[in-house]
């Protein structure tokens, strides 16, 4: 399963590629997909980061393995009812929604990008160095007028 809980190979008779099995009644989500990947805590809740959605592979012949997300607020992820945010501090945990996690294998990857550092576009570095040019030319000026009145 991919972690939107969408079938990406096929393990039991019964059950197709593409599609979804509704999780039982002694999981995190029941009656969401089983096996996809939650996020939240015990105040919370806990909610499916992905979607079971033909965008993630539902209906599918060859649904994707992986998944990613960016920039997704929180707020569509956290769908219940008066969402305000997540207060500094907030432990949030990752769950897979299933009754029985003894015969879960593989697993899933969560990194977060690193920072990105932009570089600045050539013109604004001429622009500054004309600047600085400009502001050194002034005060040279400056300082040969000062030193003619001194004389």
């Amino acid at each position: 399963m991919n972690a939107a809980g969408i079938i990406t190979q096929t393990t039991q008779p019964g059950f197709s590629v593409g599609q979804t099995i509704a999780a039982g009644s002694g999981a995190t989500r029941p009656g969401q997909p089983s096996g996809s990947l939650l996020i939240g805590n015990s105040t919370l809740g806990f909610f499916p980061l992905f979607s079971a959605n033909a965008a993630n592979g539902l209906g599918s012949a060859n649904p994707p393995t992986n998944l990613s997300l960016s920039g997704v607020p929180l707020s569509s992820i956290f769908t219940n009812v008066g969402f305000t945010g997540i207060a500094n501090g907030t432990v949030l945990q990752f769950r897979i929604n299933d009754i029985n996690s003894s015969d879960n294998s593989g697993q899933f990857v969560i990194s977060s990008p690193p920072p990105s550092t932009s570089t600045p576009e050539p013109s604004t570095i001429l622009g500054l160095g004309v600047l600085g040019l400009g502001a050194f030319c002034q005060r040279k000026l400056s300082q040969g007028k000062k030193s003619k009145q001194d004389n």
